[in-house]
């Protein structure tokens, strides 16, 4: 962060609209009729998904199976010893999935 400050505000102001626009609609109407391929990769030590205040009882584990429910073709993974932030707790591990999601 503190090579970043100058960028913090935006940050914030990111996240913060993210998460307005979550509360406001709810995105996983739309989940069904996406047509792309999709990678979600989770850390199974994340705190922020799902939301304990608004979900209190799901787990990681409820969300990958509603992801697989509801988006076509969706490829999971659940990674270990990884929260919220995987880019930065194990870039090398997200670049390496990522790699093999579009080489398939």
């Amino acid at each position: 962060l503190e090579q970043q400050k100058e960028n913090f505000g935006k940050f914030t102001e990111t996240l913060f609209s993210c998460m307005r626009g979550m509360l406001s609609e709810n995105p996983f109407q739309f989940l069904p009729q996406l047509k792309m391929p999709v990678f979600l990769i989770y850390g199974n030590a994340d705190r922020l998904i799902p939301n304990k205040m608004l979900h209190p009882a799901m787990t990681i584990h409820d969300v990958v199976n509603d992801a697989k429910k509801n988006i076509p073709g969706v490829k999971t993974e659940i990674a270990e010893n990884c929260g919220h932030y995987l880019p930065f707790e194990n870039p090398h591990l997200l670049a390496q999935r990522i790699q093999q999601f579009y080489l398939q």
